[in-house]
């Protein structure tokens, strides 16, 4: 009897490792994937001896001790998500966030060229790499792009990157590594294949003991994962960067990023660094949904669990979305925040987020959520019934500013759009980047929430007409007129602009900026 205990604890034995081989849970009882693991087969192990017992006509009581044993985990199991649930930490959970407040017009320079703004989203992005990839016949039939790219900023420029992944399992035996990665530049719509010198070994879509997962656990056996995303350092060496997760909140609450691994994607050598002291060339360590839901804590319960109940005072949230935007050499990951108990679609400011050092910065300008931004911009050409991508965050004369694309059905990029984000009739969209902020600041001056731009900053003068130019840019056709006094006036055109001819005197309007004289109106 005592050999057929050891035979089926030797079974479980078996299978466990071969489970654990493919599922790769932490040895650390604070998380949840070690209990489920271990829960999971001491029940098989039961079970195992009470199928057995039965069938030789043995009294199967003699396992009540086990089997009492697995109901009695299964309740702590039970009791200890509940006890670290936020009912019992509110407190613990809302201080996850350490939120400064900042000021818009002090921290977001006044943008007078927005054609090097990133605005790619990760669709287009995958549209344009795949279609890089399809040139090199010697990789197109054993790879394919990763659809998982990563907004970096590389040699002080937004990039976004994805390493190739194996086309199956026949394909990662016939090559001896992944010969590279696709740098898209979200700027210029352009992609590029990047062939390293040494491939890549360690992949997500590697297999055995150079999968990248299996690698990770057995390189760090006790870590509890979050992320894992893709890299380059400034030489354009390929990294695996992986979060590490740790509970703050009884044993299995408030999650929180404390450390994160970087892993060498051709050595697989790695080391694990505090965030605070993780290498700068890093950007993304806390992903978009962790800070959300990291603000979504302290949005919730900064006045305790029953307030985020009941009354809801002061309770906010992020909007359902977030984009990313290059301030410097850091990433941040932008996002509005609503009220909870709010009947509009409106938000009550938005924050910014260091996406490499977790730093909160929430920024009280109120307005329209991003949806609706989206849903104006999408309105001015609704005849094409084009997509606007989740917007950026912009300052046009001290205003806040959404600025988007709108794509057609096949995500190509077919205009750019501005909206006011106090006022979200204010709409401006262009065939350039630059066209479009032309138009946007005539929109601001004629009708302006707030009081950021004044009377005073249109000025009304008559000129003579020495020069007219019309100039196209990506696209997009420019009116450039010269007075007498040799001063340079800048517009988009319109077709009674063909109308005016050198020597006319001609009553106009404009708007002074730091590099270009905006015509707001020209009558002759």
């Amino acid at each position: 009897m005592k050999k057929r205990y050891w035979l089926s604890a030797i079974i479980v034995l078996i299978l466990a490792a071969a489970a654990y081989y493919v599922v790769l849970p932490p040895m650390n009882i604070r998380s949840t994937a070690t209990w489920g693991f271990v829960i999971f087969f001491v029940a098989v192990y039961a079970a195992i001896n009470i199928l057995w017992a039965v069938t030789v006509h043995e009294n199967p009581q003699k396992f009540r001790r086990l089997i009492i044993g697995v109901i009695i985990a299964i309740a702590i199991f039970i009791a200890a998500n509940i006890i670290s649930g936020a009912f019992f930490h509110s407190e613990t959970y809302s201080s996850q966030v350490a939120l400064k407040q900042g000021v818009f017009q002090e921290d977001f320079p006044e943008e007078e060229n927005i054609s090097n703004i990133a605005l790619m989203d990760t669709q287009s992005a995958i549209i344009i790499g795949n279609r890089t990839l399809g040139t090199l016949s010697d990789l197109v039939s054993q790879f394919k792009v990763s659809d998982n790219y990563t907004q970096i900023n590389y040699k002080g420029s937004p990039m976004k990157v994805s390493p190739l992944n194996y086309v199956g399992f026949i394909k990662y035996l016939k090559n001896d590594g992944i010969p590279g990665y696709v740098l898209v530049d979200p700027v210029k719509n352009t992609a590029e294949f990047v062939r390293l010198d040494k491939k890549i070994q360690y992949s997500p879509s590697a297999y055995f003991f150079k999968n990248l997962d299996r690698k990770l656990r057995l390189s760090h056996p006790t870590d509890i994962f979050g992320e894992k995303h893709f890299e380059i350092d400034d030489e354009g060496n390929p990294y695996w960067i992986c979060s590490v997760l740790k509970p703050k909140a009884g044993l299995f609450g408030a999650v929180n990023i404390e450390t994160v691994i970087i892993m060498d994607a051709v050595t697989g050598e790695s080391t694990k660094y505090d965030v605070d002291k993780a290498p700068t060339w890093i950007d993304y360590v806390f992903s978009g949904e962790k800070i959300s839901q990291l603000y979504n804590w302290y949005g919730a319960y900064q006045s305790g669990y029953w307030n985020s109940i009941f009354g809801q005072e002061g309770c906010t949230a992020t909007t359902d979305n977030f984009g990313y935007k290059t301030i410097g050499d850091d990433v941040y990951v932008f996002t509005g925040i609503t009220s909870l108990t709010a009947q509009d679609e409106s938000n009550v400011g938005f924050i910014m987020v260091n996406s490499r050092t977790g730093d909160f910065t929430y920024y009280p300008v109120s307005g329209a959520e991003e949806y609706s931004a989206m849903s104006a911009a999408e309105g001015e050409v609704q005849q094409y019934k084009y997509t606007a991508s989740f917007p950026s965050v912009i300052n046009v004369n001290g205003q806040a500013t959404y600025l988007m694309v709108l794509k057609d059905d096949n995500s190509i990029v077919k205009l750019y759009a501005m909206v006011n984000m106090e006022n979200y009739n204010v709409v401006a969209t262009g065939k350039t980047q630059d066209a479009t902020l032309s138009e946007y600041k005539k929109l601001l001056a004629r009708s302006v929430p707030g009081e950021e731009i004044k009377e005073d900053d249109i000025t009304t003068a008559q000129i003579i007409i020495t020069d007219i130019q019309f100039i196209v840019n990506d696209g997009e056709t420019f009116c450039y007129i010269k007075d007498e006094n040799k001063n340079v006036y800048r517009t988009v055109f319109t077709e009674n602009l063909i109308l005016l001819n050198v020597g006319d005197t001609a009553n106009i309007q404009y708007l002074k900026a730091e590099d270009i004289t905006e015509l707001i109106s020209i009558d002759k």
